[in-house]
């Protein structure tokens, strides 16, 4: 799971097991202390950064229990045109919402949308977003600044800086 090099990327000075390891701590914290009734939550904001790799990170979070462990999961939107799939070539729309179909089939995401009430509308209501039509001038300007601005682009975001 491409994650460490994503989350750094999206949020500069982050760092994946940083924040997995407050997340644990907020989980042992709530199994301690089951009186105080602490809820532990994400959100989960869905980006033309992520937009690929959403399956994968529900994997990743059963196969490290948190799944098991969250109370909630909540999806969040890019709109602006930077941060929104909708920039994507409509060739790469097609392949992005074929994946995302076939991930909705696997047993973690199953588990994912039968847990988090809400969650499989939201994936779907995604699919209108890809479908918003954006000056295909924008991922030209993007994926130019992208290059220019940071060195990672390309290993952080493979299948996003393979779309010409």
């Amino acid at each position: 799971f491409p994650s460490h090099d994503i989350l750094l990327y999206i949020r500069r000075g982050s760092k994946h097991d940083t924040v997995f390891a407050n997340l644990d701590k907020l989980i042992e914290m709530k199994e301690l202390h089951p009186e105080k009734q602490y809820t532990v939550s994400i959100c989960y904001t869905h980006s033309i950064y992520n937009a690929y790799d959403t399956g994968e990170f529900i994997k990743f979070l059963d196969e490290n229990g948190y799944l098991d462990k969250l109370d909630d999961v909540i999806i969040n939107y890019a709109y602006s045109d930077i941060n929104s799939v909708a920039m994507l070539p409509d060739y790469a729309k097609l392949e992005l919402k074929q994946k995302r179909h076939s991930d909705m089939n696997t047993p973690w995401m199953q588990k994912f949308f039968s847990k988090f009430q809400g969650t499989e509308n939201a994936f779907k209501q995604i699919d209108a977003l890809i479908d918003t039509q954006i000056d295909q001038n924008t991922i030209h300007h993007f994926k130019q600044y992208q290059r220019l601005t940071y060195d990672k682009f390309s290993s952080s975001f493979p299948w996003w800086s393979g779309i010409s």
